[in-house]
């Protein structure tokens, strides 16, 4: 009888339990990932099947990883055109500090000193 515990292997003869120390997976790797799903037309779908040396699965997560990383860079992208379309000039005679020691005193209190 064999028994899995936290990846060591106990076996079980007569009553008397010899301990193996033994790696396991405890779940198969496809738990650890999502399906997906995607369809394609019968044309395409032959002219994979010709390809039969091509990993059709790591080349659809490639693909997807890079169009991932595209769309992160146009994002940041337009973060940087919309920053600087709201940025804007301060007025004249306008005091950052004053303005940052106002509000720290009004959210913590005036410090002591």
């Amino acid at each position: 009888m064999y028994v899995y515990l936290n990846s060591v292997l106990i076996i079980v003869f007569q009553r008397v339990p010899v301990i193996q120390y033994h790696i396991q997976i405890l779940q198969p790797l496809s738990a650890l990932m999502a399906i997906v799903t995607v369809r394609v037309d019968e044309e395409t779908r032959r002219q994979m099947k010709r390809k039969r040396g091509t990993n059709w699965n790591a080349t659809l997560g490639e693909a997807i990883a890079a169009k991932l990383k595209e769309e992160e860079g146009m994002n940041l992208a337009r973060g940087v055109v919309l920053n600087e379309a709201l940025r804007r000039k301060a007025k004249k005679g306008w005091n950052s500090v004053e303005v940052i020691r106002y509000w720290r005193e009004r959210r913590y209190g005036k410090p002591v000193r």
